[in-house]
C-alpha cells in the first residue's frame, strides 16, 4: 500500500509541512520504521517540533524495536518516552498490547 511506502511524500515534508501548519497547542503524530528515530528527532529540531511521546515498538522482547510512535509540537514540554512490547511468543500478545488493541478486535 502507498501509505507504507516514502516514494511520494517523505517524513521530512510531513515534519516540515507540521511545523509550518501547527498552532502552538496542535500536534503532529506519526508511525514511522524504528530506523527513522534518529532522523526524525534531528529533523523536527531543525523544524523547531519538540518530541512530546515516543513509543519504541517491539515484536518480542529479543529482538531490536521495529516501529516508531512520535508525537511532535511546537511546545517543549518534555518527552514521554515508552516501551511497547506486542508478543511474548508467537501469538502470545503481552497484556499492554492486547489493551490498547482490544476495540479492534472481536475474538479477544
Amino acid at each position: 500500500s502507498n501509505a507504507r511506502h516514502t516514494d511520494s511524500l517523505s517524513f521530512y515534508e510531513i515534519v516540515s509541512s507540521g511545523s509550518s501548519l501547527l498552532t502552538e497547542e496542535g500536534s503532529i503524530s506519526l508511525i514511522l520504521p524504528y530506523e527513522f528515530k534518529e532522523a526524525v528527532l534531528i529533523h523536527a529540531a531543525t523544524s523547531n517540533l519538540f518530541a512530546h511521546r515516543i513509543t519504541n515498538i517491539f515484536p518480542v522482547s529479543h529482538k531490536p524495536p521495529k516501529r516508531l510512535l512520535i508525537e511532535l509540537g511546537k511546545r517543549e514540554v518534555g518527552c514521554v518516552e515508552q516501551n511497547l512490547i506486542i508478543e511474548l511468543s508467537r501469538h502470545q500478545y503481552t497484556n499492554e498490547f492486547k489493551a490498547l488493541t482490544n476495540d479492534f478486535y472481536l475474538n479477544r
